[in-house]
């Protein structure tokens, strides 16, 4: 029997402990999956590392943007966090030198 209900498929960090071949792997891997997503299904991502988010967002900002995806980032000032939605790419990472200076 088939389940046609949609799908939420779930990924926490999963660059955690992977040596460099292992990151490069998961991200083709991942891109090949999303690339398969309908619109019923949805993927959520979450990392602390900036290099995967800007491998894995890449070809998503030029296929979808920021109109059809979330992106979200959790901001810390050490006593509160915050959850800020961003809606523009400018409002984005695009380099990892610019992640690290944000940091």
């Amino acid at each position: 029997m088939q389940n046609n209900l949609p799908k939420l498929i779930i990924f926490d960090d999963p660059m955690t402990s992977n040596d460099d071949t292992m990151q490069y792997l998961i991200i083709e891997e991942l891109n090949s999956l999303i690339d398969k997503l309908d619109e019923a299904n949805k993927i959520i991502i979450m990392t602390h590392n900036n290099h995967f988010y800007l491998n894995v967002k890449y070809k998503y900002n030029f296929k979808n943007g920021y109109k059809k995806n979330i992106y979200l980032r959790l901001c810390s000032d050490g006593i509160v966090t915050s959850i800020v939605r961003l809606d523009d790419p400018k409002e984005d990472f695009k380099t990892n030198y610019e992640a690290l200076c944000h940091e």
